[in-house]
């Protein structure tokens, strides 16, 4: 069961995802609540996914998802953007989104997005996912990461390429004709080597680093 947290400030938006939700299968709406109440929503209801709508406010919109990520079990964050930007995308992913999709997107693209975002995928409104790369790009990166990931072995990048396909560990450990436990044990790897929390960002670092080009995008509309 995918347990959900819908955190936006619209009473009727949050009613909406609510009864889009409340239908499918695996799928539970366990707290709704504003965007200043998700830390404490998401600390009682321990939700694997939250649905977070954006602030008018960037850095308001990416303090909330530091907000998320700092808590002892973060939950997967799908960004819903009220207006989205290519530069909004690659902030968020590289604060540890999960995904962000338009406000007015269909509501099968929502499910499929808390799926693939609960499974550790990555998931895009758009086939944007160069550009986005092109913008992360312009920040550089630190030359400790860069001689960290020179220490990923083979296999580490071959997973991490699987990653970013969004891919769950069982899906990987299956293409790779590896056992679920040793695909976690690179899994840990690659982010202790990186100091990524999460497969996102792993991917993302590996793009910047040109070790494997992007694809278009995970999950395109």
């Amino acid at each position: 069961m995918i347990n959900v947290v819908i955190a936006h400030d619209q009473a009727l938006l949050q009613a909406g995802l609510r009864n889009v939700l409340g239908d499918e299968v695996n799928i539970r709406v366990v707290g709704t609540c504003q965007r200043s109440d998700v830390a404490e929503t998401v600390e009682r209801h321990r939700p694997k996914v939250v649905v977070l709508g954006d602030h008018a406010s960037r850095a308001r919109t990416l303090s909330s998802i530091d907000v998320l990520h700092s808590i002892r079990t973060p939950p997967k964050v799908v960004l819903l953007a009220s207006r989205l930007d290519d530069s909004l995308t690659a902030d968020a992913l590289m604060k540890g989104a999960s995904g962000v999709l338009e406000q007015d997107s269909t509501p099968e693209l929502l499910v499929s997005a808390i799926r693939v975002a609960a499974t550790g995928g990555q998931v895009l409104a758009n086939p944007a996912s160069r550009t986005v790369v092109s913008l992360l790009n312009q920040g550089g990166i630190e030359p400790a990461i860069r001689e960290r990931a020179g220490t990923l072995t083979p296999r580490e990048i071959e997973v991490c390429a699987l990653l970013a396909e969004g891919l769950s560990n069982t899906e990987i450990a299956l293409r790779l004709h590896l056992s679920v436990a040793t695909v976690k044990d690179h899994t840990r790897a690659i982010y202790m080597k990186l100091g990524t929390p999460n497969r996102v960002r792993a991917a993302i670092l590996m793009y910047q680093l040109g070790m494997f080009a992007p694809a278009n995008a995970t999950l395109a509309s």
